[in-house]
């Protein structure tokens, strides 16, 4: 006749260990398999949940840092051909400085098509794939520039130019700017010649980018 049964169980590679006492006063250890508990079981969920949600959260952060890092190369070659541009061809356009005081920004426009903003032209030499050029023409898309002149004071020889590039971005308007200059005698008409000793020679270009 079996006694009584006494049971303490113990995890151990997964197996329980059941101790019983057998009418003859002998202790026997028996082994059997078993597996995992309830709250094993959601212990293990919950861990795993909580790994995927760090790694979808790792994943999403990287593509938006790179998607911003990719906009801001792109907002900062736009920026620099259109700096290259007005001071190439500075005739082509409306430079407005005689309308405001010196140290004061006039709004730079094309001669002949005034706008709050130009879209940027595409580069001339895009993907031979068909979907790849679309992706690239789209993403130019999304681009506009601006530009600005000052004087930096009455008798300054040179003008001061800003170039802006705009864009959204995560539902956030971005901008990227460009400062050089250009000299005063191209871009005003009848304005006097430099001040002896002055050079209408750009300054080094400043660059600047706000999120």
């Amino acid at each position: 006749m079996a006694g009584l049964l006494e049971c303490g169980e113990r995890s151990a590679l997964k197996r329980r260990l059941t101790y019983v006492l057998e009418g003859d006063g002998m202790v026997h250890m028996c082994r059997r398999s078993s597996g995992f508990t309830l709250v094993e079981i959601l212990i293990a969920l919950v861990v795993v949940s909580m790994g995927i949600t760090i790694l979808v959260s790792l994943f999403t952060s990287s593509l938006s840092l790179a998607q911003s890092s990719r906009n801001q190369r792109v907002a900062a070659s736009l920026a620099e051909e259109e700096m290259r541009t007005l001071q190439q061809n500075p005739g082509a356009y409306e430079w407005g400085l005689e309308s405001v005081a010196p140290g004061q920004f006039a709004k730079v426009e094309a001669q002949g098509k005034p706008a709050d903003g130009y879209p940027v032209e595409p580069p001339s030499v895009l993907p031979a794939e068909r979907a790849a050029s679309a992706r690239e023409s789209n993403l130019y898309d999304g681009f506009s520039w601006k530009a600005f002149a000052k004087l930096p004071v009455v008798d300054a020889p040179y003008v001061e130019v800003t170039v802006t590039i705009q864009w959204t971005e995560s539902g956030r308007e971005r901008l990227f700017a460009l400062t050089s200059s250009i000299s005063r005698a191209s871009v005003t008409r009848g304005a006097p010649p430099p001040l002896p000793g002055a050079s209408g020679a750009a300054t080094p270009a400043r660059a600047e980018g706000s999120t």
